[in-house]
């Protein structure tokens, strides 16, 4: 059984471009849904596939040696990039102390989607768990409530009757998280 400080450690040595603080690791784990991608077990979120990291993936052998030739003179990341040398090899190194303490996100919380964990916390979630859960949730309740200008006018270049799926959605989202908070926290109605 790993706690929420030890599944971010491990996301964060993992990927460290992915999460440079808790808060970015949880936001990744509970939301976002992209790679690595994770799942409730036994009251946990645990990994859907072992966690490897990114250089063991392969991620840079595919390059041809006609475009590393070319973006060889290019910025310090895409040589790193292209060496296959992590950008933030750094943070590997403090993936114990940077999972222990939040911080900001990176820009706007991703939106919710059905595939979000945040969305589908289940009745059997340990204490620990539960309470990560409802930090992020605390965090990121405003913006889902009301969205970034740039997710607005995306939307808005939907066709009407997706643009009316895509507020439904978010507000069950939004109603869903709520449940998920406490009473008395902002925005808390503490039904789950």
């Amino acid at each position: 059984m790993a706690t929420p400080t030890d599944t971010v450690r491990d996301l964060i040595a993992a990927y460290p471009c992915v999460a440079a603080n808790r808060t970015q690791a949880l936001h990744h784990i509970l939301i976002t849904g992209d790679h690595p991608r994770y799942h409730w077990h036994r009251g946990e979120a645990v990994p859907l596939d072992p966690v490897t990291t990114c250089t063991r993936e392969g991620r840079h052998r595919w390059i041809s040696e006609a475009l590393v030739q070319r973006l060889a003179s290019s910025s310090a990341s895409t040589k790193e990039w292209l060496s296959g040398i992590c950008p933030e090899q750094e943070r590997r190194t403090r993936a114990a102390v940077l999972a222990e303490h939040p911080g900001p996100l990176a820009g706007d919380p991703y939106p919710p989607h059905p595939a979000a964990l945040l969305l589908s916390v289940p009745a059997d979630v340990r204490a620990d768990w539960l309470q990560a859960a409802r930090s992020l949730a605390a965090l990121i309740l405003p913006a889902w409530s009301s969205p970034a200008p740039h997710w607005s006018a995306l939307d808005a270049a939907l066709p009407p009757q997706v643009q009316a799926e895509l507020d439904q959605a978010r507000e069950q989202a939004v109603h869903r998280v709520e449940r998920l908070l406490p009473r008395g926290c902002p925005h808390g109605r503490g039904t789950e």
